[in-house]
């Protein structure tokens, strides 16, 4: 029998998943502009990807065998993927020479997405199939019960990024508190390491790093998106919504306020 730590495992699947999914989401729209092509293309091909994930998880090879046997650890992956793929959206436009001010061309934004979407998605496809055989041999779960546990881990991902945005966290803290919940649920435990991870969490979620560090990580990103069209100098500040991040600056005796 799977004991409660592994089925929350199950939870994080979805739960990653769908956080990772929201926050790049918003990304590709603010870097491949927000319109019906774009929004096909990122949905084309993330479940291309998964699709290509799933094949590979199917077969019993040597990654998958160990990543059966670690998969409360395999899920943890999310995390170093998503910041693969957060620097490949966010640099999408210099990697396809298309400036900021450009319209981005069908072609290229499709063979981008391509490339962009690969980290998060294809580790979702792979590690479902791995999931339902670890299930399987050791707890006697079916893969339909391992598929609605990871339904339940999204929609709570989903309500867990959603109030984030609304209180308007920037995309940054909202996957640090993300990184926070997962490594807290992967270090419950008895063992003298996992309450002391867990000990350091508290610490850390009490004094609000992942909002000080969140903060501190778009003031960065914000300032160089901005001096892709604009003086460094002339930039002020930022603002989040519900909706998207909003820069704003003044050159001239004149406001500015940027947004994607």
């Amino acid at each position: 029998m799977l004991e409660i730590r592994q089925y929350i495992s199950l939870l994080g699947l979805g739960f990653l998943a769908l956080v990772a999914q929201v926050l790049l989401f918003r990304e590709v729209v603010a870097v491949f502009e927000y319109n019906e092509l774009g929004i096909g293309a990122f949905y084309t091909t993330w479940l291309f990807w998964v699709g290509v994930g799933a094949l590979l998880g199917r077969r019993e090879g040597r990654w998958g065998a160990g990543l059966g046997r670690h998969f409360s650890s395999a899920v943890l992956g999310y995390i170093p993927l998503y910041v693969v793929q957060h620097i490949l959206v966010t640099h999408a436009r210099g990697l396809a020479g298309v400036q900021a001010y450009d319209l981005f061309p069908l072609a290229a934004m499709f063979g981008m997405m391509v490339l962009v979407n690969a980290p998060v998605s294809l580790l979702t496809g792979f590690l479902f199939p791995v999931a339902c055989r670890w299930a399987g041999r050791f707890g006697g779960i079916p893969a339909g019960r391992v598929y609605a546990f990871e339904c339940l881990g999204a929609c709570l991902g989903g309500i867990f990024a959603t109030a984030l945005l609304w209180r308007h966290a920037c995309g940054q803290t909202v996957f640090l508190w993300a990184c926070v919940l997962a490594l807290a649920a992967f270090a419950a435990g008895k063992d003298w390491w996992r309450i002391a991870i867990l000990g350091v969490l508290a610490v850390v979620s009490v004094c609000d790093v992942p909002g000080n560090l969140g903060r501190r990580w778009a003031a960065v990103e914000d300032r160089a998106a901005w001096s892709r069209l604009l003086p460094a100098e002339t930039y002020s500040g930022s603002f989040a919504t519900a909706r998207g991040r909003y820069l704003y600056g003044e050159r001239r005796e004149q406001f500015i306020a940027m947004s994607g």
